[in-house]
Order: structure tokens, then C-alpha cells, then sequence
């Protein structure tokens, strides 16, 4: 696909820290890090977060991931914020040079504090998979299908009121490849909400949009 998921948006993709490496066997690789918190460069308070990663590569064809997050997220844009728990998994599937699969899940648990100091817990989730295959050296299709949820908006703030964030989102890309140095993309996408979350083209609140991508990229 040429457009990004919306669950690659909502995770700490960024990160500032120390990262170590251990090799548990020749398949399991295990890895922690120490970093200053959810996609920050420059900490925001005194806690650091902490991350770990599992990666498990079962077959020639197969490879698991399983990442776990823990930190304080408390900051002056999020003051009554208190400890992030998220976990996600992912699997990649590659039987042949022809084809390819990635799937995910994750959820995220977040720790507020009201104006009662009393704690609550809000949490966002997602699930998406998306396949490739390619028809010959130049021309592939991809495709994917991904549902995300953010009912109480801990990491989605829309335009219209806050309302709920749950999304049903399908895509469909080609792709032409003319030679080593060039590539031409069209990417459809479509979203789709029980509540009013976008706007269309007429400036008319809707509970779906449509979206078409074009590109071209030279690379030398």
C-alpha cells in the first residue's frame, strides 16, 4: 500500500533511549530499551518508559513480533495522564516472492486521574491485515482491510466534537514498476463510522469518506 495504516500512526514509531540486544536462540532474539517516553525525543517528565520485544522467526516464511510498552505519559499538554500500557503483535508471511502478508493486532490501556484524583483506565485498539502479490516483475496489487477503535479519544482527537473514533477502513493499491528507478502508485481507501467523524468535499458532515492517492517516485 502506498498510504499508511491508521494503526501505524498511534504507535511510538519514534524513540530516544538505550537499546540492548540478546540472541536466545537461532530463532528468538530478545530486545529492551530505556527510553524517554511515547514519541518523544525530549523527555516530558522525570520517568523514563520502558519497551520490550520479542521477535520469533518460526520458518523461512514466518516471523512473530510481540512488543510491550510501559511509561508515564504525564505532561503539561496531558496533565491528568498517568501510566501507558500497550502490547501489540504482529505477523509476517512470506510463502513466496510473489506474495506476502502482514497482520496486527495491539491495545492500549491508559491510567487518567479526574478532578476528584480519582483513577480511571480508557483503552484504544486496532486489528488490520494487508497483503501484497505481484502479477509479474512490474505490476503488483496490495490490499487491506483494518478496524480501529478509540471510544474515549486517548490518542485520536477529531474535529467533530470528540465524538467516538471507530473506524472500519479498506484499501486497494496498483502498483507499476517501469524499471530500477522509478515506481507509479494508485492507492483507493475508504472509511466508515457509526457517528459523524469526516467531511467531504461539499463541506457536508458525513459517516464515511473516500480518498484516491497518485504517485510517482523517482529514485536515483
Amino acid at each position: 500500500m502506498y498510504t499508511r495504516s491508521l494503526s501505524s500512526e498511534y504507535v511510538p514509531y519514534y524513540l530516544a533511549g538505550i537499546k540492548s540486544t540478546w540472541k536466545l536462540s537461532e530463532k528468538l532474539n530478545f530486545y529492551a530499551y530505556l527510553v524517554n517516553g511515547w514519541q518523544q525525543i525530549k523527555d516530558q517528565n522525570i520517568s523514563k518508559s520502558v519497551i520490550t520485544q520479542f521477535e520469533y522467526k518460526l520458518k523461512e516464511e514466518h516471523l512473530i513480533n510481540w512488543n510491550v510498552y510501559l511509561g508515564n505519559e504525564r505532561s503539561e499538554l496531558t496533565p491528568s495522564f498517568r501510566n501507558r500500557y500497550f502490547t501489540d503483535v504482529y505477523w509476517v508471511f512470506k510463502p513466496s516472492k510473489k506474495f506476502n502478508l502482514i497482520s496486527t493486532f495491539y491495545v492500549g490501556f491508559q491510567e487518567k486521574i479526574d478532578s476528584f484524583n480519582h483513577k480511571n483506565v480508557a483503552n484504544w485498539w486496532q486489528f488490520n491485515t494487508a497483503v501484497k502479490y505481484s502479477l509479474n516483475p512490474k505490476h503488483s496489487i496490495a490490499a487491506r482491510i483494518e478496524y480501529f477503535n478509540d471510544s474515549q479519544n486517548i490518542v485520536v482527537s477529531n474535529l467533530n466534537q470528540n465524538k467516538p473514533f471507530s473506524v472500519v477502513s479498506s484499501g486497494l493499491c496498483y502498483n507499476f514498476q517501469p524499471n530500477e528507478h522509478s515506481m507509479f502508485r494508485l492507492d483507493a481507501r475508504y472509511f466508515e463510522s457509526k457517528d459523524i467523524l469526516f467531511t467531504n468535499q461539499k463541506i457536508t458532515d458525513s459517516k464515511t469518506n473516500f480518498m484516491l492517492t497518485a504517485n510517482i517516485t523517482v529514485w536515483f
